[in-house]
């Protein structure tokens, strides 16, 4: 075996099977924001007490995985970790609305 044929062989080998999907990843992730049909919490975001309160629904392990602190809220040992419905005040609901497309990209 030459010296090209040896790099060749000890170079990573590309699977037939492998593929880039991100863009497929981010469509299919996307079409489940406002998607109440698996969505497994409903966010209840008021800015303050005197405000009415906005429903927000969303997927449990997406938004965990954006939010440090919601992640330890919605999977820990918190109220809210087995909770179909999280308030959240002194939250700007449109500021929320703003996140969770993001959160489900």
């Amino acid at each position: 075996m030459d010296a090209p044929e040896r790099e060749r062989s000890a170079a990573p080998q590309e699977s037939a099977l492998s593929f880039q999907c991100h863009e497929e990843v981010v469509a299919r992730l996307s079409q489940l924001y406002g998607d109440t049909r698996h969505a497994d919490v409903t966010f209840v975001v008021q800015r303050d007490e005197a405000s009415l309160p906005q429903r927000f629904p969303a997927h449990r392990s997406l938004v965990a995985a954006w939010s440090q602190p919601l992640e330890s809220m919605l999977c820990g040992a918190f109220a809210e970790g087995g909770a179909k419905e999280v308030r959240l005040l002194d939250v700007e609901p449109a500021a929320f609305e703003v996140l969770l497309p993001v959160w489900h990209a």
